[in-house]
């Protein structure tokens, strides 16, 4: 994807037990979607003060009071158990923060610019790659 190193993102609620942890697994499920590594933590509005953090995703009442030096990208994400809405939300960020493009795609031969909501994002190819061509199955499979 272009940027270097792990993402680190945090998931804030208010109280930090209960929807936080809900949103970090659908963070987790989303960022694997798009074949991003990151390390999810999950915690409270008033403990993400004190930590560092790429990308901090919380609902909208919570991000609006984060302040903007407090990551480089803040996400609002509204549905906490919704993968692909989380993926719309977080492909944006994810350019933002320097990712150039996708190779999570199986099943299309030719690089394309990336859509969320039916809208090219610019600046973010997918890569595609061929998980056949990487895998010794299909050799040994027709060969015997």
């Amino acid at each position: 994807m272009a940027a270097k190193g792990v993402l680190k993102v945090l998931a804030v609620c208010g109280v930090g037990m209960g929807s936080s942890l809900m949103m970090k697994m659908t963070i987790e499920s989303a960022l694997k979607k798009l074949g991003v590594k990151a390390e999810v933590t999950h915690t409270d509005f008033a403990s993400m003060r004190g930590m560092k953090a790429d990308l901090i995703v919380g609902q909208p009442m919570h991000t609006e009071e984060v302040p903007k030096s407090a990551a480089k990208a803040i996400v609002s994400i509204t549905n906490l158990v919704d993968v692909d809405a989380a993926v719309k939300r977080l492909t944006p960020a994810l350019k933002k923060l320097g990712y150039i493009y996708d190779s999570s795609d199986k099943d299309y031969d030719l690089p394309y610019v990336v859509r969320v909501d039916g809208k090219p994002v610019e600046g973010m190819m997918e890569l595609p790659s061929s998980a056949y061509a990487l895998d010794d199955f299909p050799f040994y499979k027709f060969s015997m």
